[in-house]
């Protein structure tokens, strides 16, 4: 028995899912005999088993339990890797684990694909975490379980389906397959679409493993811009309103002297008797008043900068 390591142990996303792709191989037949239980149970039982078997490794390693991480408060994730041993964020790793029940390997591709949208509604400081998602699944029916096949066309399909993804494929008899994304294994895919291959109780890829992990959904460098923007952007408003308010000042200060001048022109006791409308000097005042009228009323604020947007689900692989 290996004793488990003391002291404080951050766990990355990829030793992660080299210490679950070991659980896995050194347990296949617990798997197949939990998997054959009817009901949802085993996905349970299997975040269980994980927990025991790293922290059997690493005594003090954080895995974190089910935790309120997403928009919607009544979600929860599978693990928070570091939640409570590192301080930053970016350091933690959000795990969803999903598990194939008996019967539904032709739903596992969406429920797959549903854990991995549920990642992209991380709230908070989760947001600057890692994502990670992982799925078990069989190519067909276990050898410890009893039930119908899978149909050879929906095989094949999963089979492309999960070519977009790193999966790992488990057998008693060889050491697990590591297949790449994109790495279409036309063995498999031939395997998968023969109803005589598929129903061969020895065939050794029965229990498979797909992980995919995402970048986080926000970094500090990229709140720092935004920051920046909305302060440059309430700063140009500032701006704004400063010119405005001189701009009205103006013309406030150009219609009192207009008002003076038709004052003065209408006194009745003016030396030559003429009126104000008549004036040269007050016709040019109103002129230049009203172009520059004309002028101070085309001002517009200038618009505040554009938001940079996020891109928050890039797919890392």
């Amino acid at each position: 028995m290996t004793t488990p390591t003391t002291g404080r142990k951050i766990l990355t996303a990829d030793e992660f899912i080299e210490l679950v792709v070991e659980w896995t191989e050194a347990n296949q037949a617990a798997i197949a005999a939990a998997w054959a239980n009817p009901g949802e149970g085993w996905e349970d039982w299997i975040r269980i088993e994980i927990t025991r078997f790293i922290q059997g490794r690493f005594l003090a390693a954080d895995l974190g339990r089910e935790r309120h991480v997403y928009t919607d408060t009544s979600k929860q994730c599978d693990f928070v890797l570091n939640g409570q041993v590192a301080p930053d964020p970016a350091r933690r790793v959000v795990v969803e684990i999903k598990t194939q029940s008996q019967g539904r390997l032709a739903h596992f591709r969406g429920d797959f694909k549903q854990d991995l949208e549920k990642l992209d509604e991380l709230a908070g400081e989760y947001r600057y975490a890692q994502r990670l998602a992982i799925g078990f699944f069989f190519t067909k029916d276990a050898g410890a379980a009893t039930g119908k096949l899978f149909s050879p066309v929906g095989a094949r399909n999963l089979a492309e389906f999960l070519n977009d993804y790193h999966r790992v494929y488990f057998s008693s008899k060889y050491k697990p397959w590591r297949i790449e994304p994109d790495e279409m294994a036309d063995d498999l895919v031939s395997r998968a679409g023969s109803p005589k291959l598929a129903q061969e109780r020895d065939d050794v890829f029965e229990l498979g493993m797909v992980w995919w992990r995402l970048d986080p959904l926000a970094t500090a460098e990229e709140e720092e811009e935004e920051e920046d923007d909305t302060n440059s952007s309430v700063e140009s408003s500032d701006e704004s309103d400063a010119e405005q308010s001189d701009s009205t000042s103006t013309r406030t200060k150009r219609g009192v002297k207009r008002k003076r001048a038709d004052d003065d022109s209408d006194d009745p006791d003016d030396s030559d008797g003429s009126g104000g409308s008549d004036s040269p000097d007050s016709s040019d005042d109103e002129s230049d008043a009203m172009s520059d009228d004309e002028s101070d009323d085309g001002e517009t604020a200038s618009p505040p900068p554009t938001k940079k947007p996020k891109t928050g689900n890039t797919r890392q692989g």
